[in-house]
């Protein structure tokens, strides 16, 4: 505490001790002389309280304790005791100072000024919480892939909702060279094709063509309006219905394994996100027996549906036809042709059991193959279906 004489400065104002009678107060107030001078708030008091009656019992009870030490301690030892006393008397008289000085620390605050006020951005205690503005639902990124994206794009952009199709190609190559009355027109690749799936159907027109052709078909989309618009426009393709179901590559696909004999897809392998590529090969392989037609871009989306809607090039997944044949060879399946062009292009087959055709036949197959594409991408066809 502060000395009768003492003063010290806090900032720009001076402390000092000041009694508490009325008499003293009046006299002995400091002032904050820049805030008086200049008429702001009152004069502030802080007070210095005096010795309690605590700091009092605590020497009367160790002065008792000294005269008992003295009557029951022999005189040898009385030297001792008083020492020993001395220092607790010490330690009590230190432990009641540093309580008092926690005590005024506590008392210390100026008074008669208010507490500083919150900034004014922040809103009044008593005004009403403020709700949140409702947010738009952001777009998945097409990096997510499956469902999230496809069904936004459906719903949200009227994605694919014409009957413009990427599917012409690959359902001529399926009807002209794996005809459903079992004809065999490949050289050693003579394998009875029924039953088809088209993966990545969208609304379901290239399905629906190879069902006019006369084969039992089956469409799968990621994307639920897909599924929903395929099914009415179409309605039954195949002969163990629902003809279109809704699955996304990557996952678990809902048929049994062997379930088709030719699987096609165009444009729609390079939509899945690469880390899901495995995972739809291995799904892919599983349900499809010996044909697969498959037309990857190798390029990003060019229209950027996307980008327009801060989604990202749809076009996830973009690599040559080696980096494609390396995927799928380790599930059995062999390159019966490599198409040219800007797309990937690729024919795979498996016989079963171990079975290829020999070296002649694969050579002759990939020339049929080649100049079946010289006259197939010139139809007029490619035009009337949107590429």
């Amino acid at each position: 505490h502060f000395g009768s004489s003492t003063s010290a400065m806090r900032g720009d104002i001076k402390y000092a001790a000041v009694s508490t009678s009325g008499e003293a107060i009046g006299k002995a107030a400091i002032e904050d002389e820049d805030t008086v001078a200049t008429g702001g708030p009152s004069p502030m008091f802080y007070e210095d309280r005096g010795p309690s009656w605590g700091t009092f019992a605590a020497k009367l009870v160790m002065v008792g304790l000294m005269v008992a030490v003295m009557i029951a301690y022999p005189v040898h030892l009385l030297a001792l005791a008083i020492n020993g006393l001395e220092k607790t008397l010490s330690g009590v008289e230190e432990a009641l100072a540093g309580l008092r000085q926690d005590k005024a620390a506590t008392q210390m605050q100026p008074a008669g000024i208010a507490p500083t006020p919150p900034p004014a951005f922040l809103p009044a205690a008593a005004a009403a919480p403020v709700a949140a503005p409702e947010k738009r639902a952001q777009p998945p990124q097409a990096v997510e892939g499956g469902a999230a994206v496809y069904d936004y794009l459906y719903n949200q952009t009227g994605y694919h909702n014409s009957e413009i199709s990427q599917e012409f190609l690959v359902t001529q190559l399926v009807v002209d060279n794996f005809p459903p009355s079992g004809e065999c027109k490949l050289p050693g690749w003579c394998v009875s094709v029924r039953k088809t799936i088209t993966i990545g159907c969208s609304h379901g027109k290239g399905t629906a063509r190879l069902h006019d052709d006369g084969y039992d078909t089956s469409g799968m989309d990621a994307a639920h309006k897909a599924v929903e618009m395929a099914t009415q426009r179409h309605g039954l393709t195949c002969s163990e219905p629902p003809c279109f179901r809704q699955a996304s590559l990557g996952d678990r696909l809902p048929f049994p394994n062997n379930a088709f004999d030719l699987g096609l897809s165009s444009d729609v392998l390079e939509h899945v996100p690469e880390r899901s590529i495995d995972g739809a090969v291995a799904e892919i392989s599983r349900i499809v027996k010996h044909i697969l037609v498959l037309r990857i871009a190798n390029f990003l989306e060019s229209r950027k549906n996307g980008e327009k809607y801060g989604m990202g090039n749809l076009h996830v997944t973009v690599h040559n036809s080696a980096w494609w044949k390396a995927k799928f060879a380790p599930h059995g399946w062999q390159v019966l042709v490599d198409l040219p062009g800007r797309y990937v292009f690729l024919v795979l087959g498996r016989l079963g059991d171990n079975k290829s055709p020999t070296l002649d036949d694969a050579k002759a197959t990939s020339t049929v193959l080649q100049e079946w594409f010289k006259t197939a991408r010139t139809m007029p066809q490619n035009v009337q279906w949107g590429r």
